[in-house]
């Protein structure tokens, strides 16, 4: 059987990590032997590839505060990976995110792998504060068999920094595993009451790490003027606090919209949440493929998104959901608007992309081309 060792820094829940988990139990389905190896062997999605019998190996890599050292266990994690390389031997060593990238390409340049893959999952804007980087990015490139990019707008921003990438790209859009469409009323009260929102209350979701980028001051920003125009409102905000949830809290309460904005921290059980919403917003100022897009989109609700990374392309060029220019409080505050104000428009919208996210973005498709990709490589560089 066909052996791949994947390479990533950490089995932390993110949506890189979740796409590999779900890449792997379709490989095991067609009888792939897959391995793990993670710089820094942590996180909670450790115990689900445990459960799937998937052998993990961890580098070693803790991150010190001493810059030097930082170096130093970086090369005992590149020699830890070597060796589990050459003890193994796979067909394809396919890694994930700029380190791991450059450590999974040596490593498998090194032992003879047959299809070398690495990955890009965003648009890259480390390389602005890093300006090294890009020597390193084309260092790992070059090495590489495959470059996959989970987006066109992905692949375009990494040909732009290396023109010589641009043969070797192979998109593939993110999976989803997805479960049966849901009756959109079935649970609705249930969930509703569970995270505090009234019947007659509009429901907007967000589900974002709070992270800077994600946007969600811009969110926060534009319920005045929606308050404005629809008093009955419940901003709902998923993910785990990454540092700014103070702040959001103060510019919700200097803006005197603080009673209508729940956190609801990280949840597990997000598409159930999702079927007792009624409209979500996705306001990022970079995007790679978002997955909560995708899971919103597949559950039947209408969704404003900016218009940055993969988002126009997970829309349709907006014919299945409403694009906003990122930083525009005011452009989100009148697409929301706009949906509550047409039910019948809205709920269509809904209806439409769960049909369109169904049929191009399961599981079952990314994972047989990824075997494609793989398949392909092998022979062409046996």
């Amino acid at each position: 059987m066909p052996k791949v060792l994947f390479v990533i820094g950490s089995l932390e829940v993110g949506g890189t990590e979740k796409q590999m988990v779900l890449l792997i139990k379709g490989l095991l389905n067609c009888g792939w032997q897959c391995e793990v190896f993670a710089l820094d062997l942590v996180g909670p999605l450790a115990g689900e590839l445990v459960r799937l019998g998937v052998p993990l190996h961890d580098g070693g890599y803790r991150r010190p505060s001493h810059p030097a050292d930082n170096f130093i266990r970086l090369l005992k994690a590149q020699l830890r990976l070597l060796l589990v390389a050459l003890r193994l031997r796979p067909q394809v060593v396919h890694a994930y995110l700029p380190l791991a990238n450059l450590m999974g390409a040596v490593a498998g340049r090194m032992t003879g792998a047959g299809a070398v893959v690495t990955s890009y999952r965003d648009l890259g804007t480390y390389r602005k504060r890093y300006p090294a980087w890009r020597f390193f990015e084309r260092l790992s490139n070059s090495l590489s068999h495959g470059v996959t990019v989970n987006s066109k707008a992905v692949g375009r921003n990494n040909s732009a920094y290396d023109g010589r990438v641009k043969a070797k790209l192979a998109l593939i859009y993110n999976g989803l595993d997805l479960p049966p469409a849901p009756a959109r009323n079935l649970e609705r009260e249930e969930i509703r009451g569970k995270v505090g929102v009234a019947e007659d209350e509009a429901a907007i979701v967000s589900v974002a790490n709070l992270v800077p980028y994600k946007g969600h001051q811009d969110l926060i920003r534009s319920l005045p003027r929606l308050l404005a125009m629809h008093p009955k409102i419940k901003l709902l905000l998923v993910g785990e606090d990454r540092g700014i949830k103070g702040d959001l809290e103060e510019t919700a309460r200097e803006l005197g919209v603080a009673q209508h904005l729940v956190f609801l921290g990280h949840r597990d059980d997000v598409r159930w949440l999702l079927r007792g919403m009624d409209i979500f917003v996705l306001s990022s100022h970079e995007e790679g493929f978002n997955n909560a897009l995708l899971e919103a989109m597949a559950a039947g609700l209408p969704v404003v998104a900016t218009d940055v990374g993969g988002n126009r392309e997970a829309l349709g060029n907006g014919r299945w959901g409403v694009l906003v220019p990122p930083h525009a409080p005011e452009r989100i505050a009148e697409a929301v608007e706009g949906l509550l104000s047409d039910g019948q428009k809205s709920r269509a919208m809904g209806r439409e992309a769960s049909a369109w996210v169904r049929e191009g973005f399961g599981v079952g498709k990314m994972v047989s081309r990824y075997v494609d990709l793989y398949e392909k490589l092998r022979t062409r560089h046996r």
